[in-house]
């Protein structure tokens, strides 16, 4: 009996010790939670390296869930760094990934991606009813590749200056111009005045004389706006002009 009773002990020793190497081969220095199966360490893990740098540092291969991935902040350290969402399916079948834009109580506040299955377009939605910006810093310019379409009964609204006063200093480069519709309001006297932003191919300008003289309308230093190369024009009273530059040098009034 005695024999027997030894050979269960050392049973139990032996699967013990088993059990608690297997634990440690999993988790280096890892501790089981009270009450569940779940693992945690106060350490670094480490998988493909030795010297974890993060909580978590996965030196090589890929890592794959069906959860959810919930963080604060996402950073990817990479020389050539490339987030990609890859959909199961193919290219005008039944793709619907997109990127979503949650508030705290869980409601879609947006998204970006496919719009619906069956079709390859991209939709950019705010579903708050708020607006959706662009915006560079500096002087950058937010460049368009391709076509573009508004929806029926949509607008572009452009940038409008009103409540203009020309300078009565009357000379180029004076009163200058900076948006599309430039509204003059006050021109006390003759040829009071002001001055075009520098040409850019395509570029469109409307003024507009709701001040009681006539208006001296310069170009930009080196421009033209069709009487010669720095050369003013005039806008008589109560009138308005458009100019679009067909290159970066000439305005044309149309």
């Amino acid at each position: 009996m005695k024999r027997v009773n030894l050979i269960l002990v050392i049973a139990f020793f032996v699967f013990a010790t088993t059990a608690g190497m297997m634990q440690r081969l999993r988790w280096l220095d890892g501790t089981p939670q009270a009450g569940s199966t779940a693992i945690y360490t106060q350490h670094d893990v480490g998988i493909g390296t030795t010297d974890p740098q993060e909580a978590l540092d996965l030196a090589s291969g890929n890592l794959t869930t069906t959860g959810t991935i919930t963080s604060g902040d996402i950073t990817i350290f990479e020389a050539t760094p490339i987030l990609v969402f890859r959909d199961s399916n193919s290219l005008g079948a039944a793709s619907v990934g997109f990127i979503e834009w949650r508030d705290s109580g869980g409601g879609r506040a947006g998204f970006l991606g496919n719009n619906t299955s069956g079709n390859d377009d991209l939709y950019w939605k705010n579903e708050q009813g708020g607006n959706i910006g662009i915006e560079t810093t500096g002087g950058g310019e937010v460049q368009i590749f391709a076509k573009l379409q508004m929806e029926n009964d949509r607008l572009i609204a452009v940038d409008v200056n009103a409540g203009l006063t020309a300078s009565t200093t009357q000379e180029q480069g004076q009163g200058a111009l900076t948006a599309q519709v430039n509204e003059i309001a006050t021109c006390v006297n003759v040829n009071d005045t002001v001055t075009l932003p520098t040409a850019v191919a395509g570029l469109k300008t409307v003024v507009i004389n709701n001040g009681a003289q006539t208006l001296q309308i310069f170009p930009a230093s080196g421009d033209n706006l069709g009487a010669g190369v720095d050369t003013s024009t005039t806008l008589a009273s109560g009138s308005n002009v458009q100019y679009v530059s067909y290159d970066n040098t000439n305005w044309e009034s149309i």
